[in-house]
């Protein structure tokens, strides 16, 4: 995911100020995730986290998984942290 939102950042935004239409963002958007996921070479990613239970009627249930946490970060195959380092290089290029 991390290389195709650097792909995506640069070409789509190009295509955007050169006055690309919609349609052809979302097209070009559609052509480059597929091309990425062609290229994968390795197609599995594994981690271990820890996950919250509580105590209820004597069942054990999982407690609330947040958005960002470890446990959707694993999930998601380490979509939370691509997505926090984008908006990391977000903030420092709008010199926050």
């Amino acid at each position: 995911m991390g290389k195709y939102l650097e792909r995506a950042m640069s070409e789509l935004l190009a295509a955007a100020f050169s006055g690309a239409s919609e349609e052809e963002i979302d097209a070009m958007g559609k052509r480059i995730l597929e091309e990425e996921l062609t290229n994968l070479t390795e197609k599995s990613y594994e981690k271990t986290v820890s996950m919250k239970l509580t105590k209820v009627e004597g069942k054990w249930k999982v407690a609330k998984i947040e958005d960002d946490s470890e446990f959707m970060n694993a999930m998601l195959g380490g979509l939370v942290d691509v997505v926090k380092a984008f908006e990391e290089l977000g903030t420092s290029m709008n010199g926050e």
